[in-house]
């Protein structure tokens, strides 16, 4: 199809989704890898959590699981 030359590189699914189809179809692509991108960093966060919930247990007790999901999402 040749959508990408040097002068116009393609650098996302969006751009090429434009250039095939049209602008709304631009922001549903982009809109769609947001989410993706989102549910990929919300699994990691949750499986890394629980993670350290798992190591934490010892003799002194375990780790709220809230908390040690808290320690990867510092915001």
């Amino acid at each position: 199809m040749h959508l990408d030359s040097d002068r116009y590189p393609l650098r996302d699914f969006g751009q090429a989704f434009f250039r095939v189809y049209n602008q709304p179809v631009r922001h549903v692509i982009n809109v769609l890898q947001s989410l993706q991108m989102f549910m990929l960093v919300a699994v990691l966060v949750l499986s890394l959590g629980g993670s350290v919930s798992q190591v934490s247990i010892g003799d002194n007790g375990a780790v709220c699981h809230v908390y040690s999901r808290r320690t990867f999402v510092p915001y």
